[in-house]
Formats: structure tokens, C-alpha cells, sequence
């Protein structure tokens, strides 16, 4: 079909039938003449009757026009076009209306969210584990999948946070939780830490209870100490939700429990020893805490994490292969551009510079290729260099690291004749003190020399001793097994 909307007639036309190419199945169908439109019997129904004119060119007349919809393709096929579509991307699907709202079921849209990345599995991880205790409100699809692609807080949708919270389940920042009161003290004992409040003594029994149930998401902090002064314990405060809280959707988010439901629940359980925790928090839970939406998460999240484990596993382990490689590569630039200013460290180069002063023997310069020849490769990512020296003198190898070899260590690639020529000039400037025997063996650098002879490289059992970077926050832990009655 052209421009203009017509077919062409070819073959034959003899005033009773002709043969036109259909290009919409790319085939032939032989169409009888009446009047002035052909009809075409072999065309399936409701196809539009085309007319003919006197170039012999036949025009379509009422053309149905086929869309081709989502809705009419099979779950295998849906699964696979989500399968290439972010969390971003289902979260904007999601207010396009309610027919493709139904095509995003929770298994799609947790299967999309562990696909996202480690932050996403770990916010997720965090989410099922206050889930399965049914300590927390439940979990929608659409917010599960702006955790897929969280990076403000819940909260106050100002500040970055990468993951959920695992003490709360929430995506919020470290000024919400303290300056806006998220988060609030239900304190045991008194100003001294030693005696329990007149109200904890009188309901200590059902107070413990509470704290250790499940659906109670509660953090035992402080000190406390015994009327004795012998027992102390890290249990002086409980750190509770304070009050109910909204997303962006209006859903409630965050856990069941709250401060002011604390004394309401202890007259509750006090009243009738019938009466439980879980009863409670039913009735009086502001959100919809009904047991098939926690179903519903749990269920698909098990099914689901199950094939997102394998490919976390895989894309680990491409990432580790990745930059292993990237050091690999990183390492021969660094040695390339070592080598090249060793080749500058020699007794004709040094004497024929004209800005310096020592003379260079072949003794000396020998030292000196040998001193930076102990070296160690790294392959290990958790190391700042990609090099590191030992020579037996702490004080040279942070110099040799920080100052003297920085910009071989840093930009390997930017070293060209010139900039080697100089490095190789300031060191033998820099280090002419240690380049004798004597020297060496008195400022503590033995691996040059072994019973007067030069050593030129490490044996091959060497291990550098330097220490991993540490971590710089420290991960949290649960504190609910320093509780005590």
C-alpha cells in the first residue's frame, strides 16, 4: 500500500476479474468485477471492498485500521517485555489506567525490583523478614517498586537514601527518625537508671510481653542497673514508631506498633486473659492489616527470590570478573610506566642532566632500581593502590605511595618520556642517602642486602603487610536479646 492509499492491479483486467496483490498478507487473490468495485471472495470477512478506476488502480474504501494490543498477547510473552522494563518504567505504567494496572501482578513487579540491584535485594530482604512477623503494614506494588528505584526518603522525599532501614522497614533519612520524632523513647527506669517508673513496676510482666511479641517492632537502648548496683544491663529504654505514617499514595507504611498504643494495649490484655497482642493490633491498626495482603507479599517474594538469588550470583560474579580485569589491565600501565623511569635510572642519563648536582654511579643507581623494584601486585579491589612497596621503612613506602610515585600509581597512562625522565631525577635527588649499604642497613631497609649481597625482588611466598580499609559505618544489629523483665 503507497501514500495514497492504493493497491496496483497487474496481470490481467478484462472486465470481469482481476488480480490484485494484497500487501497486507503479501499475497495474490483473484477478485470479480461488478460494476465498478471488485469484490474479493477470497479475502476473509468484513474485508473492505476496494474500486478500481480507468489507470487500472484500485482504492480501499473504509479501511478497519488494527492496533495491535498488550492485552492480547499471553503471560510468557508480557513476562518477557516487562523482563526489559526498570522499576521506573512499571511505576509510570502503573497511573496509565487500570486495565494495564492489571497486567502488573506482584510477582512482576517483585521480579523487576530484584533485578534492580543490591540495594533493591537488601531493601526488599528487609521488607520480607518484618513482613513474615506481620510487624509492619502491608506492602502495595506500587511501593514496591519505587524500592526498586528508591533514592529520597519516604519521608521528607528531600534527602538520598539507597535502602530501606532494617530496624523499620522504611526508606527514610537519619534527620527524619531523629529531628521530625519518628522514633520515640519509652523509658524503664528513673532519672538515676536504677529504679523502675512507678508505672513500668505496676505492669513489668505485661510491658516484657509486649516488647518481645513478634508484631512489635521494639528496641531495647540505655543502661539499667540494679538496686544492688551489681547487675547492668543495656535495656533503660525501649525506641518505639511513634506515630501512624502515610507515603505518597496514602498507604500507611512503617510498623503496626506505636508509642500511643503502648497503655491502651496493656489494659486490653490486663482486663481478660483471653485478650492477645495480635487481636489488638487488628482492631486498632489505622491501616488494613488483613492476613491475605501479607499472604499475597510472601508468597510471591519466596517464589520469586528464589531465580533473582541465581542471578544476583551471576552478576556478581561478572562484576568481580570485571574488575579484575580492570586491575589486571591497570597494574601493566602502572608497571609500564615504572619501568619506563627505570630506564632513565642510570650513571650516563643521571650525569648528562644539567640540573644535578650528586654524581651517579653505577653502584648507586643499581641500589636505586632494586629499592623500587619491591613492590607487590594487588588484585584485591579492598586495596587503595594497585601497587604497593614494603621495603622494610615504613616512613619510604607511604612516601613512595603518597608523594614520590603518585602520579604512576594514579594516571599511568599520561606518563610519556618527559615525565619519566624528571620522576627518575627527583628520585635519585630525593633518596641519594639511602643508596649505600651502610645507609641502607641503618635506616632499617634489610631487603636490599643479604649477607652483603644485593637482593633484586621478594621470594614468592611474600605477603605485604598492610591492613584492609575499614569500614566506615558500622552495620546495625538487633538489640532485642538485651531485654529483660
Amino acid at each position: 500500500m503507497n501514500e495514497s492509499g492504493k493497491y496496483e492491479a497487474v496481470d490481467r483486467f478484462d472486465g470481469h476479474f482481476a488480480d490484485i496483490r494484497i500487501l497486507s498478507c503479501q499475497s495474490w487473490r483473484t477478485c470479480q468485477l461488478d460494476g465498478e468495485k471488485i469484490i474479493c471472495r477470497h479475502l476473509p470477512k468484513g474485508y473492505p471492498v476496494v474500486e478500481v478506476n480507468e489507470q487500472h488502480m484500485i482504492t480501499i474504501s473504509n479501511m478497519p485500521t488494527t492496533v495491535a494490543s498488550i492485552f492480547s498477547l499471553n503471560d510468557e510473552l508480557i513476562d518477557i517485555i516487562f523482563s526489559y522494563l526498570r522499576p521506573k518504567d512499571l511505576l509510570q505504567t502503573l497511573s496509565t489506567g487500570k486495565s494495564v494496572k492489571r497486567l502488573i501482578t506482584m510477582n512482576r513487579a517483585i521480579r523487576c525490583t530484584l533485578r534492580s540491584g543490591r540495594h533493591a535485594i537488601q531493601s526488599l530482604d528487609n521488607i520480607h523478614r518484618l513482613h513474615q512477623a506481620r510487624a509492619i503494614h502491608p506492602i502495595t506494588i506500587s511501593r514496591v517498586l519505587r524500592l526498586g528505584c528508591a533514592r529520597r526518603c519516604e519521608l521528607c522525599r528531600v534527602k538520598k537514601v539507597a535502602k530501606s532501614r532494617p530496624q523499620w522497614g522504611v526508606v527514610a533519612c537519619w534527620e527524619c527518625l531523629n529531628l521530625q520524632k519518628v522514633n520515640k523513647r519509652w523509658y524503664k527506669t528513673g532519672y538515676d537508671h536504677v529504679k523502675l517508673n512507678s508505672y513500668h513496676k505496676r505492669h513489668s510482666d505485661t510491658l516484657f510481653r509486649i516488647f518481645q511479641h513478634d508484631q512489635c517492632i521494639a528496641y531495647p537502648y540505655g543502661h539499667r542497673r540494679e538496686s544492688s548496683g551489681g547487675v547492668k544491663t543495656s535495656d533503660g529504654f525501649e525506641i518505639l514508631w511513634s506515630n501512624p505514617v502515610k507515603d505518597r499514595e496514602g498507604n500507611y507504611v512503617g510498623p503496626v506498633l506505636t508509642y500511643d498504643m503502648i497503655k491502651p494495649m496493656v489494659n486490653h490484655i490486663e482486663t481478660d486473659p483471653a485478650h492477645t497482642i495480635s487481636q489488638f493490633l487488628h482492631i486498632h491498626s489505622p491501616g488494613d492489616i488483613n492476613e491475605a495482603r501479607y499472604k499475597l507479599f510472601n508468597e510471591a517474594y519466596i517464589e520469586e527470590s528464589k531465580s533473582a538469588e541465581y542471578t544476583s550470583r551471576y552478576k556478581q560474579n561478572e562484576k568481580s570478573y570485571k574488575q579484575f580485569m580492570s586491575r589486571s589491565k591497570k597494574i601493566d600501565r602502572v608497571l609500564d610506566a615504572l619501568y619506563k623511569v627505570l630506564s632513565f635510572i642510570n650513571e650516563r642519563h643521571l650525569n648528562s642532566s644539567p640540573n644535578f648536582l650528586h654524581q651517579a654511579t653505577k653502584e648507586r643507581t643499581s641500589i636505586l632500581r632494586r629499592l623500587l623494584l619491591c613492590y607487590h601486585e594487588e588484585y584485591n579491589m579492598s586495596m587503595k593502590h594497585c601497587l604497593t612497596f614494603d621495603t622494610g621503612l615504613l616512613q619510604l613506602d607511604r612516601e613512595l605511595h603518597n608523594d614520590s610515585l603518585k602520579e604512576i600509581l594514579q594516571t599511568p597512562s599520561t606518563m610519556n618520556t618527559k615525565k619519566a625522565m624528571a620522576i627518575a631525577n627527583d628520585l635519585y635527588h630525593r633518596y641519594s642517602w639511602l643508596l649505600s649499604e651502610q645507609a641502607s642497613m641503618s635506616a632499617g631497609i634489610r631487603c636490599l642486602f643479604l649477607n652483603g649481597r644485593l637482593l633484586t625482588t621478594f621470594g614468592a611466598r611474600y605477603k605485604p603487610k598492610y591492613k584492609q580499609r575499614p569500614r566506615r559505618f558500622k552495620q546495625w544489629s538487633d538489640t532485642s536479646s538485651n531485654r529483660r523483665p
